[in-house]
C-alpha cells in the first residue's frame, strides 16, 4: 500500500482512501 502517498486520495479517488485506510497513514499522513 503506497498509492495514497503517490496520489492525493481525496482529489483523485475517494475509494482508495477506504481501501488504503491505515491507522493514521492515509489521510492523516497526507
Amino acid at each position: 500500500v503506497y498509492s495514497f502517498k503517490i496520489i492525493p486520495p481525496q482529489k483523485h479517488r475517494p475509494n482508495l482512501i477506504r481501501l488504503f485506510q491505515q491507522p493514521g497513514t492515509s489521510q492523516t499522513d497526507r
